[in-house]
């Protein structure tokens, strides 16, 4: 997912350089001053540069808030809590910075994993919010 995300701003970044080019073609056919369509190219190229994250401070703090919360932690879990130990075991809770995506058969349980995962976050003061596309608050209720 992510090397598509990159593709894409390379591709954007790519069509902004091209008519930052084609725009400084423009300004010296009208006569404007060479260095000032330079010193213009340069302001603009700079920023279309791609961030890193060498210099990107508010990155490294939060690299070192999540160190210290590491430091800190009291349980095995990295993530949220599922509710059920064996998964929690396997997998070190759910992490906010992953998509799981939990695919089976029709009443195989998924609705009742995702619940038993809601209400285990409720109980330890994580806030919640489910939503269902396709099932009613009294299906959920009831799963």
């Amino acid at each position: 997912m992510t090397e598509w995300v990159r593709d894409i701003a390379t591709a954007s970044r790519g069509r902004s350089i091209r008519a930052l080019i084609e725009n400084a073609g423009q300004q010296i056919e009208t006569g404007t001053d060479a260095d000032t369509v330079r010193d213009n190219c340069i302001s603009q190229l700079l920023e279309l540069q791609p961030p890193t994250k060498a210099d990107n401070a508010g990155e490294m703090l939060d690299l070192l808030n999540r160190m210290e919360r590491e430091r800190n932690r009291k349980t095995d879990l990295l993530g949220l809590p599922t509710g059920l130990k064996t998964l929690d075991a396997i997998t070190c809770g759910l992490l906010p910075s992953e998509v799981i995506l939990i695919g089976a058969w029709t009443s195989v349980g998924k609705s009742a994993l995702m619940l038993q995962a809601a209400v285990a976050n409720a109980r330890a003061g994580t806030p919640v919010l489910i939503f269902s596309l396709e099932m009613t608050r009294d299906q959920l209720r009831g799963a």
